[in-house]
């Protein structure tokens, strides 16, 4: 309303990618086991956060064409990977897709049947590196682990510290951080499969 002459250009949102990683030999093997993996997935509203730090509804109002999509294991969604991306939205029903949806109860008894006994689990980020929205989705995605029962234990790692040592590979409990958001899929393909 502001800038009349101002024009959206149509593209895809190029939402970075947050990923989580398990330290298989900590918490006496609990990450092993994929119904504890999929707890985490479960655990958390996708919806809820890409509405909250995206204001979503906000800019649609507005007049904006919006699109909003679930990032997968397999490719970022978003600029230069739509191409490539398996959309969990348009897939519910399917066990990968459905992996995704958010769902405490589910979550927690798939936590439950894992074995988890209470005890404390590090979860693993930084703080002050990426940026406040950052820094604010980390610090709403705590609750949600917390809501299916995980007793979290957070460790604010400096960036050298956590990913660019041998030692971060020791750390136990969980590693929550973006993932680079490079130009072409083969470069995710060569990071987490390669």
């Amino acid at each position: 309303e502001q800038r009349p002459d101002s024009h959206q250009i149509p593209d895809e949102n190029g939402w970075l990618w947050s990923g989580w990683q398990f330290n298989q030999t900590s918490e006496n093997g609990l990450w092993q086991d994929p119904r504890a993996r999929i707890a985490v997935s479960k655990a958390i509203d996708r919806n809820g956060l890409l509405e909250a730090f995206g204001e979503l509804e906000n800019l649609r109002s507005q007049g904006f064409d919006i699109p909003a999509g679930w990032n997968t294991p397999t490719v970022p969604w978003g600029e230069g990977n739509g191409g490539m991306w398996l959309d969990p939205q348009a897939e519910l029903g399917q066990e990968w897709a459905d992996n995704l949806v958010y769902d405490v109860g589910d979550a927690t008894a798939l936590l439950d049947a894992a074995g988890y006994d209470g005890s404390p689990v590090d979860m693993n980020y930084l703080q002050s590196t990426y940026g406040t929205v950052y820094d604010q989705w980390t610090e709403a995605v705590i609750p949600m682990l917390q809501a299916i029962g995980l007793n979290i234990n957070s460790q604010i790692r400096e960036y050298a510290q956590q990913w660019s040592s041998e030692a971060s590979r020791d750390f136990p409990g969980l590693y929550y951080n973006y993932v680079t958001p490079f130009n072409t899929i083969g470069e995710y393909m060569n990071l987490w499969f390669g």
